[in-house]
This record gives C-alpha cells, structure tokens and sequence, in this order.
C-alpha cells in the first residue's frame, strides 16, 4: 500500500514567492496532493486557477487565522471575537468550494491573559459543532488539532489528543475528525504507536515532521519515520499524510528522503494486479510495460528440479565431481580478523547470529589489509551496501585517517542515517541497481582520483556478478609494473577510453546464494564453455548449490561454539591478529543457556542488520540500542532469537530430495559445496583475464555459515 503524501505548500516550496505558483512547483516535484494553512491573502480567482492548471488536489486549508501580527492562531475559542469567527467560517467555505477542498481544520485559538477555561471550552464546542454542521452539506469534514504549547504555540487553547477526542466524541457528528500531527503530539503526549493506534478511527488527516526542528523526516531527531511509515501500513492507513515541514533547505534537495526511505509519491495512479502474477501490483497506466518486464523475468525463472532425468543428474554430478579436481581441489583457509571489532566480540549479550555477523566483518577487514588495501587513499565502495556497516568498521579500522572515500550503493531500502561527525571522510549514497552503475562518471570517485577498493557482504547470487562486471568494466586497473607489461587481452575494457580516471585497486566480496544465479549475468560462462557445460547445466549447478544449505546444521548455541572452538588446536600464537585466526574466536563470559536457532546462510539486509546493532556502531542507525520513541524497546530485544533466517535455502530441501539418486545428506551437501566453488572459479578467472590477481579464500568458520568464502582480488605488485 502506497502513502499517499500531500505537500504543504505554506511550508514548502518557498523558493517561490506566492501560494499560486507553489501549485505549480508541487506538481514539477511529482505531488498530486496538497494542503496549505491560511489560502486568504491572494485572489482566490488566481489560486484557484493556479490549482487546476497544476492539474492538483487540495487537501485542507484551515480557517481564518485572525491577525497573525498580533499572534492570532484561530478564533473557535474565543468568546469575544464569536461574531468574527462565524462570519470568517463562511469564508472558509467559500474558498474551500473554490479550490475542491474537502477537509477544513477550525483552528481553536491563543489563550489570553486570565482568560476562563471553562468559558473557552463552551465557546470552542458551541462553534466546532456549528462549524461541522454548516459543513455537511458540502461533504466537507471539520478537522480539529491539537498543538504543542512546548514549542511552537505556548498558549494554545486545544494542545491535548486526548481532549481532542473527547470534544469529538462529545459532539457526535460523522464528519467531525481528529487531525493527527506526529509533530506536535509527540512533543506533548509520546507514545506514538499506542496513541495512533488508540484514536485511529478518529482520525481524518496526518500531518508528519521531524521533533524537535521541525524538518524533513530524514533529520536527526526524536522520531524513527521509517517504523511510522510502516505503520500506517500495518494499520491499513488509506488516508493523505501531510508533509507540514520546514524544508532545511532547498525543497526539492530535501524531498530525497522519499525515495531513501524506499517511498514514493503518489501521483493518484491507480494500482491494479500483474495479469502474469497475481503477486506482482503496477500501475494500470503502464500494464503494457510493465508486461515487457514480467515477461522476461518470466523466461528467466530457473527450471524446476524435477524436470531433470536421473541420468542427467547423475551425469552433472560426475563431471563436477571431476571439473572440481581438476580446477578448484582445495581452497585455503584464511579466518582473519582486525582489531576494530574486539569490543563488538566481547560483547556478553550477543548471540550466535550476531557474533556471526561480526566475526565476517572482522575477517573481511583483516582481507582487505591482507591486500595492503586498508590505508589512506582509497575509494571504498560498498556494493549491495544496505546499511553500510562493512563500510563502518573499514572507517573504524582507520579512525585517525581523513584522505578516504566511501560510496555506498544499494538500490533497496536501507537505513540512510549514517551519523558520521562533521570531521573525518564522507560516506555518500548511491541508490541505483548495480546493472546500471558506472563507477566511472560518479564525481566522488572519479574527481578524488582515489583508486576503488570494491568490498561487499551483502551481494546476493547474480548481484555478486553484476558488481565484478561494473567495477572492471568501468574503472580502469590501477597501474603496476606487471600490469603495463600484460597482454591487451588481459586489459580492463576502459583502458581504451582515456576520460575514465578512476582505477581500482582491489575486490573483497563475501560470496553467498549461488542458487540465485543466472546465465544472462554470470561472468564465468568462458570458463563453464571450456568445461563443456551449457546454460541448462549451469541453470542445474545453481540448483545443486542449494544442498549445501538444505543440510547443513552450525552452531545453534554460543555454549556449542566455544565447546568446539576450545577443543581445536589451532597451531597458531594466540595473539596472531591480521596474518591468522582471530585472538576472539573463544568468547568469554558469553550465557551459555542462551539457545539462538535462526543461523543465516543468506545475505538478506534486512533480517541481517538486526543483528548488526552495537555500541560502537550507533553512528550507522540512529539511536540503535537507545529506546524508540515508537515502539518503547530496545533494537537489543529484537536481536535475532528466533528467526528463521535459513527458511529460503530450507525451503528447497524438499524439492532437492531425489531419493533416485541414493545419495546420503553428507554426500549432497559436498555435491551442493562444489558446485559452489566451480561457479565461484569462474568468476576468479574472469577476474585474472581482466589483469588482477585473484583467488578464494574461506574466511569464516563454516558451522557459523555454509557461505563462508570470499573473493579477493588486487593488482600484482
């Protein structure tokens, strides 16, 4: 379900002097809906004429102000100026009619000096229900709204939700409705989730900003909107929200929070079922191209493995096991680790998943030093990035170095509110599909003249391949002796196009869920042709890889993890940090009664970084283990204790069952674990023919993930 946002143009826009032509720039922006506070002092002719050539709605106005010089802010509750107050609430109908208005907000109004509550409240019921009369026959509904007085109106007669509710229960007319401002009740009463849960059904309009400065939801501040936005979701919400904020600056900058918070503006489309899958929701205006895409998706689903013969199966199996002999045979070991992350592991609390996920951070940094890449003067570039934490810990790994850059690209939604301090390197954005990236023409990259250091975690199956082709085939290798002496055919396609500054310098990307894979974007299919295998045996590979998953079984328990690790010699000094096996790897005082059962294979951001919240990494999410204003617990009680985050690879278990094949969970799991490898071998051969070094490394333990390998890549020295 979409948001349907209304752009406050008293607020908004501002770059343009008058209501009229905000119309106008609300609709360039992409805003179908809008509201604005006080529509009377331009023509209404020419604010309406404004509206309907923008070709926009209007949501609500509120009613006559009184004189805002001398501070008014309504009239509803004041007892001396009744006679104004009704004669000004005809004016608000008027200009409501005019501009296809459908929602008025009577303002209550100031308290002044010694002033009688009482007297108030019965003057401020006796014209909310007048008010709220005289607009039924124009279907419009009366909106009242309670203000803050901390902040923004310090003598406002209504600044309670609960009051509010009760004068509209009080006065029991249908089109009587509360307008809900996060702003000001958080300010005033908190406890969002409950209250908007509570008084939902009286509710006819949402109004959204940031607490305390009253700026764009993406600003540092007391509310966590991208819990609100879902939910309105999760209550079924259908209704307009209004963007009554205070732009930082420039409006349309500002408005970049939708699309980061993975939003989109409403345009008033009509939102209809994929005729190809039911699943699948596009707008009814672009069936047609949406049908193109689906189509093609379509052709692109994987063949079920049931369509395989047994013979065919059992001859695949065959040359795997012969292709993997005689190209892969054996892949080092290499668990690293790097000393940024000792606080994170000597963390009691956490569980096996978030060990898990820190022990991978910690080796893949100790890579990329391995590489002689963790220094001053490189671009480091996240691919898959999601909230940016392999970034964090690269940046914590060098806190004292300023001569950095980090570019973090994903195209889903993510967490964006990386609180770095004002000092140090910059960490920028970019929300972009890999398939269309070129790393060459992004000013950070290029401008800086850094060489790039593409890392990643997150990649999932055919993304790790979309990633490999973006960085060789646009960057340039960075230059090394060895390099100028080598074939063109071993040389990065932008080498011929002298315009592409930037050059890369290396790759340490996590490898994870080859049965994502496809044909159409693997790199490796020379190397899978000069094996003899075709895209179908290919398409039978990626199936195979998913046994690995299907049957494998890790520490549950960090009591089973330690039971394990303590009982292995590892040959190695204790102390040995970036050059061997982390001095963490037996974690002391840990609960060993803690059971934690949802181990994940998969790179899902999402689930992942729920366990990924610590200390030292609050500058990634805002307010990480702080209380949420919104759900009033901690991020640590959501840790992950109970997911089923194996549920995707679990899930094919069944479908891989052929019992056929005679084959034992051991003997499939290691058919699944070379298949793996042979797709991954491809990809490090592509990677040497475009001039690297490059080879896979296990670089975590394996009964904490079966997708424990990783490729690493850099230039030869």
């Amino acid at each position: 379900m979409s948001i349907k946002f209304s752009a406050n143009i008293t607020m908004m826009f501002c770059e343009v002097p008058t209501l009229a032509e905000r119309y106008g720039a609300a609709k360039a922006a992409g805003f179908k809906y809008v509201e604005s506070a006080f529509p009377y002092f331009e023509p209404l002719e020419s604010l309406r004429d404004a509206k309907e050539k923008a070709g926009v709605e209007q949501i609500v106005i509120n009613t006559w102000p009184g004189d805002l010089k001398k501070g008014d802010v309504g009239l509803a509750a004041l007892p001396d100026r009744q006679q104004e107050f009704e004669s000004k609430l005809d004016l608000a109908i008027k200009t409501a009619k005019a501009l296809n208005c459908k929602r008025i907000h009577v303002m209550a109004g100031m308290k002044p000096d010694n002033c009688n509550e009482a007297e108030m409240e019965s003057t401020y019921i006796k014209n909310v229900t007048m008010a709220a009369k005289k607009f039924q026959p124009e279907g419009i509904t009366c909106l009242i709204e309670p203000l803050n007085s901390r902040i923004t109106a310090p003598r406002y007669f209504l600044t309670d939700v609960n009051k509010a509710v009760e004068i509209i229960k009080k006065i029991n007319l249908p089109n009587l409705k509360l307008q809900f401002d996060f702003f000001h009740i958080q300010i005033m009463e908190g406890n969002l989730t409950k209250t908007l849960e509570k008084f939902l059904p009286y509710v006819g309009h949402i109004q959204i900003a940031q607490v305390p400065d009253r700026g764009e939801p993406d600003r540092q501040g007391e509310i966590n909107f991208p819990y609100v936005f879902d939910l309105l979701r999760k209550l079924n919400y259908d209704g307009f929200v209004g963007l009554e904020y205070k732009p930082r600056g420039n409006t349309l900058d500002g408005l970049k929070w939708i699309k980061e918070y993975g939003l989109e503006i409403d345009q008033g489309r009509e939102r209809v079922p994929c005729p190809l899958n039911p699943k699948h929701y596009c707008y009814k205006d672009s069936v047609e191209k949406h049908l193109k895409k689906c189509q093609k998706q379509q052709k692109e689903m994987p063949t079920p493995l049931k369509e395989f013969s047994t013979p065919e199966l059992q001859n695949l199996i065959e040359k795997v096991e012969k292709l993997y002999d005689e190209h892969v045979k054996a892949i080092d070991e290499e668990i690293l680790h790097h000393h940024c992350l000792d606080e994170e592991l000597g963390n009691e609390s956490f569980g096996i998943p978030a060990i898990r996920h820190r022990k991978q951070q910690a080796s893949l940094v100790g890579q990329i030093q391995k590489l002689g890449l963790l220094q001053e003067g490189f671009c480091f570039v996240e691919l898959g990035a999601g909230k940016g934490n392999l970034s964090h810990w690269i940046q914590q790994a060098l806190p004292d170095k300023s001569d950095l850059g980090f570019v973090l690209v994903d195209y889903g939604h993510a967490d964006n509110r990386h609180k770095w301090p004002d000092t140090g390197p910059k960490f920028e954005r970019l929300r972009i599909d890999i398939a269309d990236l070129n790393l060459g023409i992004v000013e950070s990259v290029s401008a800086g003249q850094r060489p790039v250091v593409a890392v990643g975690k997150h990649l999932c199956g055919g993304a790790t391949d979309l990633a490999l082709r973006c960085v060789t085939n646009t960057l340039k290798l960075r230059e090394s002796e060895e390099h100028s002496q080598q074939p063109e055919q071993k040389k990065m396609r932008t080498e011929d196009n002298p315009s592409q500054r930037a050059s890369l310098a290396g790759v340490t990307i996590a490898l994870c869920c080859h049965h994502r894979c496809s044909w159409d974007t693997y790199i490796g299919k020379e190397f899978m042709e000069k094996c003899g295998l075709t895209q179908r045996d290919f398409a039978l590979l990626c199936k195979l890889s998913g046994w690995t998953a299907a049957t494998w079984t890790g520490w549950k328990t960090k009591e089973e993890m330690n039971r394990e690790i303590s009982g292995v010699s590892l040959g190695v000094s204790p102390n040995r940090d970036i050059d061997g096996v982390s001095p963490n790897r037996d974690i002391d005082g840990v609960d060993p009664n803690r059971d934690i059962s949802g181990v994940s294979p998969k790179c899902t951001d999402s689930k992942e970084d729920q366990a990924e919240t610590s200390s030292t990494a609050k500058n990634i999410t805002d307010k990480n283990r702080q209380t949420s204003q919104l759900e009033g617990k901690t991020t640590e009680d959501k840790e992950i204790t109970g997911s089923n985050e194996l549920e995707e690879h679990q899930g094919q278990e069944q479908s891989f069952s052929r019992t056929d094949l005679h084959l034992s969970p051991a003997q499939r799991e290691e058919i699944g674990r070379k298949c793996k490898r042979l797709i991954d071998y491809g990809r490090v051969l592509y990677l040497r023919n475009c001039g690297l070094q490059s080879q896979l490394k296990t670089y975590i333990e394996e009964k904490l993930t079966p997708e424990n390998v990783v490729i690493v890549a850099n230039i030869a020295s």
